[in-house]
């Protein structure tokens, strides 16, 4: 595959390139919300890319009662 005229780049290239960058994604979005557990901070576990949204349908007060009631007074939670 030809790239603007200049550089005749394999195909297998650009599907590494792709490959790579999905790769690097997932682990930064997995490293990110693990803020909590690194520090040893009790918390619900988060879905890769919609955080805790779907615990929130209810509402964020009935989620901070929630948490409050299942985590006791310190609990770490992560908005996406």
């Amino acid at each position: 595959m030809e790239v603007l005229g200049i550089v005749d780049v394999p195909a297998c290239s650009w599907l590494l390139t792709l490959l790579l960058f999905c790769l690097s994604v997932y682990l930064y979005s997995k490293y990110k919300l693990s803020f909590w557990s690194r520090l040893g901070v009790p918390h619900p576990k988060p879905t890769l890319f919609k955080g805790l949204s779907p615990l929130m349908k209810d509402g964020v007060g009935e989620f901070d009662l929630k948490m409050h009631s299942t985590y006791d007074k310190v609990v770490g939670y992560v908005l996406c």
